[in-house]
């Protein structure tokens, strides 16, 4: 928590015995809003208030406002929600580079084992200490052989959009469909 966060948390004013709730249920909302929850999770946690303290409520026509319609509480929800969600970013790109970082490291055992399977048919696999040829069925083969070639150049991908050039003698037409071609003979009118 921030020093500002504290400051805002102990600027709400209340009875004794609700200060603390007040201050938690702020903490728990701005929690619950920055990672997108529903509110009513925070209704249902000890600490917290309930949704008619929060939301306020209307008696024999009487509204009367909830904590959250104080100022004070406003600016500290506010201030901890942005600090939620900065936390959030943190610990997702965090995990993130993580995931990247794993990737990064295995990508040159896994483009040899690639490379295995599309040229050879096998690949290596672990049981328990030792590691054991497989042969692999073609469609495994055909996937290994496409993981290739996407990774291989953009125009080997099969997701990469192609785009080619046809020469005529009197200038040039691009066809731009996924096969290259625009009607299957190459040419474009």
């Amino acid at each position: 928590m921030t020093f500002e966060i504290q400051q805002a948390l102990e600027a709400i004013t209340g009875a004794p015995g609700h200060l603390r709730r007040k201050r938690v249920t702020v903490l728990r909302v701005a929690q619950a809003q920055a990672a997108g929850e529903p509110l009513t999770s925070v209704w249902s946690r000890n600490g917290a208030c309930s949704k008619e303290t929060w939301y306020g409520e209307t008696r024999n026509g009487v509204r009367r406002p909830g904590w959250r319609d104080e100022p004070e509480v406003q600016h500290a929800l506010e201030l901890a929600r942005r600090r939620a969600e900065w936390w959030l970013n943190v610990r997702e790109g965090r995990a993130l580079q993580r995931t990247l970082d794993v990737i990064v490291e295995a990508a040159p055992t896994a483009a040899m084992q690639l490379a295995r399977m599309a040229t050879q048919g096998i690949m290596c696999v672990r049981r328990g200490e030792t590691m054991v040829e497989e042969e692999v069925k073609a469609a495994e083969v055909v996937k290994a052989i496409n993981s290739l070639l996407d990774r291989a150049d953009s125009s080997t991908a099969s997701k990469w959009p192609s785009e080619v050039m046809v020469r005529l003698s009197w200038g040039e037409v691009e066809a731009s469909d996924k096969n290259g071609l625009s009607d299957g003979d190459g040419i474009e009118e």
